[in-house]
């Protein structure tokens, strides 16, 4: 993508990715394991297609939920996913969160 694109779309991925992590992480409490597994996915492709560095890193992150989450609900797997997901959450410069957690 040319610089001036990357400048207008970006923040639609930023946005969109917000979303669909809210959508993942309620999915992840519900154990609903394979759906989250695909949303992660997608949510790291949105990330890479951003201009913000740290994008990179969260999108290699959420690839590492969205692997842990496909193979089941093991619980100590499901327990890792939810810290990275936290990690990913973290790097996202967008994520502007007010409680602070």
């Amino acid at each position: 993508m040319s610089t001036n694109i990357d400048k207008i779309v970006g923040p639609f991925y930023c946005q969109v990715a917000l979303q669909l992590c809210l959508t993942s992480r309620a999915l992840c409490k519900q154990g609903v394991c394979q759906k989250v597994s695909e949303i992660c996915s997608f949510i790291s492709t949105l990330c890479l297609k951003t201009n913000f560095k740290t994008c990179g890193q969260e999108s290699i992150v959420c690839s590492n939920v969205s692997k842990l989450c496909s193979t089941g609900k093991d619980s100590a797997e499901c327990k890792k996913a939810k810290m990275l997901c936290s990690d990913a959450r973290q790097l996202c410069p967008r994520n502007n969160r007010i409680d602070g957690t």
